[in-house]
């Protein structure tokens, strides 16, 4: 369908009593438009960024890329600088932010479940091995 129609084709069926279902075609349309936009327009990236981050956070963009350049563009877990989007680690309980996280260490907590306690019995299981492994200790 020619994105020329597609206009026409959302005022049809919100006209009708179908609101609430798109047609797929329709549906396959706006898909392969926002992906082209995606693509070739990045004020159109900027507005969607911003929408993604004030709904799932609350602040704005420009807050989160601030945020991102005050943590030294690292990760407050390995400190390793980001070289992807990092992650915004943040209570699973309360939904207080915290700090910006690399992707592994981000899912290291979620293995854990966020618990401090089972955190630092890991730690210290790791340190007890540490350099004392050998075939005999299985």
């Amino acid at each position: 369908m020619p994105f020329k129609d597609l206009e026409k084709q959302r005022k049809a069926v919100r006209d009708c009593n179908a609101r609430r279902r798109l047609r797929p075609e329709v549906k396959d349309a706006e898909s392969a438009y926002a992906a082209e936009r995606w693509q070739t327009d990045e004020g159109y990236r900027r507005v969607r960024k911003n929408r993604n981050v004030l709904r799932s956070y609350g602040i704005t963009l420009e807050q989160y890329e601030a945020s991102i350049v005050a943590q030294g563009n690292r990760c407050a877990i390995c400190h390793k600088e980001f070289t992807e989007t990092p992650c915004l680690d943040h209570s699973h309980t309360t939904g207080q932010l915290r700090k910006f996280l690399c992707h592994p260490c981000n899912r290291g907590l979620g293995q854990f479940g966020d618990d401090p306690n089972l955190l630092e019995a890991a730690a210290l299981y790791l340190r007890e091995y540490e350099g004392k492994w050998n075939h005999e200790n299985v």
